[in-house]
């Protein structure tokens, strides 16, 4: 009887790994694509970014066109285009439960609807996007640093439009 209980044993033995290798190889198969709405990496060229490609139909948020209509150079102070800007990356963070990640190029990925919800909170064709990134009324991108997932530190250079001088205007 001890004999027939280890043969049993080692065919059981058997047949779980067995199961095991099967289990690990469709694991490893479904780790290896990748997810379903997820992106290819943005490439940054200089200060260009090159957005990925995507079949998904990206969606403006309702609430993105009252925001875009703050951006107003003409009738607004530099504090006031960041406050906009804030009210932007909020309106993102609500929608994800985060900020949008990387740097500025990346940021604005996100905000043209490269992200999970395919959600733009940014029209394509906004005057404050150039070359790929966000820039304040001098032509200069904004320096965008994530201080958690709930909150980014938000600076323009300023009218010298060198980042961290005196002129330099910083919201959180």
């Amino acid at each position: 009887m001890p004999e027939e209980i280890q043969k049993r044993w080692v065919n059981l033995l058997s047949i779980l790994g067995f199961l095991g290798l099967i289990g690990i190889g469709f694991l490893k198969e479904r780790l290896d694509q990748p997810k379903s709405g997820t992106k290819t990496p943005t490439t940054t060229t200089g200060t260009q970014a090159t957005p990925f490609k995507t079949t998904a139909t990206v969606t403006l948020h309702p609430g993105a066109e009252a925001l875009v209509a703050q951006f107003d150079p003409a009738h607004q102070t530099p504090e006031q285009e960041l406050q906009a800007l804030e009210q932007v990356i909020d309106l993102y963070r609500r929608a994800h439960g985060e900020n949008p990640e990387g740097d500025n190029a990346d940021v604005v990925q996100a905000l043209l609807g490269q992200n999970r919800h395919h959600t733009a909170f940014l029209p394509a064709d906004v005057p404050f996007i150039q070359q790929g990134q966000l820039v304040d009324r001098w032509g200069t991108p904004y320096f965008l640093h994530p201080e958690s997932g709930h909150l980014m530190t938000l600076r323009s250079a300023g009218p010298d439009k060198t980042l961290f001088t005196p002129d330099d205007i910083t919201l959180k």
